[in-house]
């Protein structure tokens, strides 16, 4: 398990409800696996081709890097990471309210 004294205590002083899934449980999160990361993907690479061809020339290799990366990522966490792309990928229908009953177990 990855967590930490700090982390569980940031959690705490905001309010912040700290789930851990058990090891290889992952699948309890695949509607963000399916839904919201493969959205995040096809935005990202629309997004950065938008950047590499408004920022460069034409004739210039060019590579995003750590430098950048929040200025061409903005616009895509922007757009994806909402409640109705959530809902648009019944994300929480799993995680909130937190119910295991609409857990699928197979």
């Amino acid at each position: 398990m990855h967590l930490s004294l700090q982390a569980a205590v940031f959690c705490r002083e905001n309010n912040i409800i700290l789930y851990t899934l058990l090891q290889n449980a992952t699948f309890i999160i695949q509607p963000f696996d399916v839904g919201i990361y493969s959205e995040m993907k096809a935005a990202w690479n629309k997004e950065a081709r938008r950047w590499i061809w408004v920022k460069v020339p034409s004739d210039e290799d060019v590579k995003i890097m750590k430098a950048t990366f929040p200025e061409v990522f903005e616009p895509v966490w922007q757009k994806i990471c909402t409640v109705e792309v959530a809902k648009k990928h019944s994300v929480w229908l799993v995680l909130y309210p937190f119910d295991p009953r609409n857990m699928d177990f197979t």
